[in-house]
């Protein structure tokens, strides 16, 4: 019977962290399309090297795909967060089939490696670049709104 509830929650964790690899996929997608067609719309406003009313449109496109960007990655950290925290419940209800392991020591031990490898970046939430990310892109639409009305 043990056996069965390993295997089961070996699956779950594994199913879970498929899941979170999907939620990254799915952010990076959208940030790659988001990107270029941010990009797009900037080269289409500056094309002619003047502002005109005709780039308010374009302008405003711009901002609100930064603003869909920032919602998109926020709601997709979210998600992977989820599966995350899901995964860790299944991973310590699987330590229990495993006690002679010290799992807590396991996992101190890479945790210390990696923050003295990395100890300028360990703090930095990745999430937060995707946010500024697209968030430049809206502000950068409001600025190009506010020139054109300002013009």
């Amino acid at each position: 019977m043990a056996l069965e509830k390993e295997e089961y929650l070996w699956r779950m964790v594994n199913e879970h962290m498929t899941q979170a690899r999907h939620q990254e996929t799915l952010r990076s997608s959208m940030a790659t399309l988001l990107v270029a067609f941010s990009g797009a719309i900037v080269g289409f406003i500056t094309y002619d090297k003047e502002l005109s009313p005709t780039d308010l449109a374009p302008a405003f496109l711009l901002f609100f795909l930064g603003a869909f960007g920032v919602f998109f990655s926020a709601k997709h950290y979210e998600r992977f967060n989820f599966h995350i925290a899901r995964v860790r419940s299944y991973r310590k209800a699987l330590e229990k089939y495993f006690p002679d392991v010290n799992w807590k020591g396991l996992r101190d031990e890479a945790d210390t490696y990696h923050e003295t490898r990395f100890p300028r970046f360990v703090k930095q939430r990745q999430h937060v670049l995707w946010l500024v990310l697209h968030g430049v892109a809206a502000v950068l639409g409001m600025i190009l709104i506010a020139l054109i009305w300002l013009k």
